[in-house]
């Protein structure tokens, strides 16, 4: 019974360590930030590997996940890159879809839906 009891203990610490780190998939959704950032945000686990990022309204708060997305050192600013993204595709500058590198990571993305201004929905894949 003890056995059982430590297995099922390790088996909840690992679930929660799992979800403690970045997803592979993270869509992106902003919407009316403002100069200073964002009134609301929330983030959610929506599958194993897959996270949902929402930032709405204008307010103080950056748009970011809570926990570090990057690799070695160079730290993603989701925020920014999802600006730009939005800004170059409406600008006709860029595809819905593309890759960037940031440091050594290397960012897979998928424009989702485009409202002007810099606002849309971004699907990320972080790991490679």
């Amino acid at each position: 019974m003890k056995r059982l009891l430590s297995l099922t203990g390790v088996c909840t610490l690992l679930t929660i360590s799992a979800q403690a780190t970045v997803p592979e998939y993270l869509d992106v959704r902003k919407s009316g930030g403002g100069p200073e950032g964002y009134d609301k945000v929330r983030q959610d686990w929506t599958g194993e590997n897959r996270g949902k990022l929402t930032c709405y309204n204008e307010g103080t708060s950056s748009c970011h996940w809570r926990e570090f997305i990057g690799a070695q050192g160079y730290p993603i600013d989701i925020d920014f890159i999802s600006t730009q993204i939005l800004n170059e595709y409406e600008n006709g500058n860029s595809n819905r879809i593309g890759t960037i590198v940031v440091g050594d990571a290397i960012v897979h993305y998928w424009i989702l839906e485009s409202l002007g201004n810099g606002d849309g929905t971004i699907r990320f894949r972080l790991k490679d």
